[in-house]
């Protein structure tokens, strides 16, 4: 063989070597460090966001003393579906300033995070729209689902206005964690 056939034979095969490394072990090590790269960038953005976090955090404990009154009040919104007391003293407080009378039953709720009430007034006509109006503006989270209204037959006890009405409430409850 010629040298010169013997210089493109070895020179094809250093080729052929040189592409097979870059093949096989540069492009993969290149492909890795990219990957592992992006990784890293991944991993900055979780530390900044996790970092970002613990200073509200801490800014919140820091500043808990002026967050705790309006915490209190947003508290007071929600009631206890266990021990419902001041809801019910809200309503009887509502029925005597609105001049009517109130019956107050609790309801099974069929959703845990909320409370049912179904209470019935008797009274004057604009009074028991006044209990309605209060009930309304209560400082709770309700919803009155249902509210009918009649006029109850006259007898000589009543005014010629009085009226019955039972309200269907669903009030939100606080959580069992809170």
């Amino acid at each position: 063989m010629k040298t010169k056939d013997k210089k493109y034979i070895i020179l094809a095969i250093f080729v052929i070597i040189v592409l097979l490394l870059i093949a096989l072990l540069i492009y993969p090590t290149l492909k890795d460090i990219k990957n592992s790269y992006e990784e890293v960038l991944s991993n900055k953005g979780k530390v900044i966001s996790v970092d970002k976090e613990v200073k509200e955090l801490d800014n919140f404990v820091r500043n808990y003393k002026n967050y705790e009154p309006d915490l209190k009040k947003l508290d007071r919104l929600f009631i206890d579906p266990k021990n419902p007391i001041d809801f019910i003293k809200f309503l009887e407080k509502i029925a005597l300033d609105s001049d009517v009378k109130i019956d107050i039953n609790l309801v099974q709720s069929e959703k845990k995070e909320t409370a049912s009430f179904q209470v019935h007034i008797q009274g004057d006509f604009l009074n028991a729209l006044k209990f309605s109006e209060r009930m309304e503006k209560s400082p709770y989270l309700d919803r009155i689902q249902s509210l009918t209204m009649q006029k109850l037959i006259k007898k000589e006890e009543t005014s010629p206005n009085q009226v019955g009405a039972n309200f269907s409430l669903e009030i939100i409850a606080k959580s069992p964690s809170q």
